[in-house]
């Protein structure tokens, strides 16, 4: 026995569009699929626009190969600034968006602020620690911009290296972004952070002018 079929208007476009007895009874309003297409686009861009900084939404990286290659996989990107980590960072986890899948993106320098202002006001319900701890422990894709921006005194030591540790020891999915070769922050900030990035990461380092200034 056929389902019955009943005539009905997209909500958006008013378009007629064919429905079944099953979905009459269970909403009240429908979309053609033209519609459906550009409301799922709108509800990606959306998600894009909350999850990445402005600079890096409208603009795709010219390193096809390279974001094909290492989606699914953590990956730190080393380089001078100006040569497009941030960019292939932020095409990366486009992509994870468009795959409905959850992402996290935080700007290092920002985020260490945050935390040293939380640590200075002795915020009883939003500690530094717990700050932290929602970051480190986020179980889908976590993109860090900028690793090693910040003075490095030994509290941004010690909230790095927990940040980093934890993405490691509980196996999640990580992006960083750094000026800095694994050796420069070994030397510089902890070389347990630099050999705990090099144990879940694949180490890229990006070559180039600064296209910033050769704009």
């Amino acid at each position: 026995m056929k389902p019955s079929i009943f005539n009905q208007r997209c909500s958006d476009c008013g378009k007629e569009i064919k429905v079944d007895a099953d979905r009459l009874k269970k909403y009240t309003s429908f979309l053609c699929d033209d519609c459906k297409k550009e409301s799922k686009q709108k509800k990606i861009m959306d998600k894009i626009r909350k999850a990445i900084p402005k600079k890096f939404q409208n603009i795709e990286t010219d390193q096809v190969d390279l974001l094909n290659k290492l989606y699914s996989k953590s990956v730190f990107f080393t380089g001078s600034s100006g040569i497009g980590k941030s960019v292939l960072m932020a095409s990366i986890i486009k992509k994870y968006i468009r795959d409905g899948v959850d992402v996290k993106w935080i700007k290092y320098p920002t985020f260490i602020k945050e935390l040293q202002n939380a640590y200075i006001k002795e915020d009883k319900i939003n500690t530094a620690f717990d700050i932290a701890k929602r970051v480190a422990e986020f179980t889908g894709v976590l993109a860090i911009d900028d690793i090693g921006i910040s003075k490095q005194t030994d509290f941004v030591k010690g909230i790095t290296y927990y940040l980093i540790n934890e993405r490691e020891v509980e196996m999640l999915p990580t992006i960083i972004t750094s000026n800095y070769s694994l050796s420069q922050l070994s030397k510089y900030i902890d070389d347990r952070i630099s050999s705990r990035i090099a144990g879940i990461c694949e180490i890229i380092k990006l070559t180039g002018k600064d296209r910033r200034l050769s704009k």
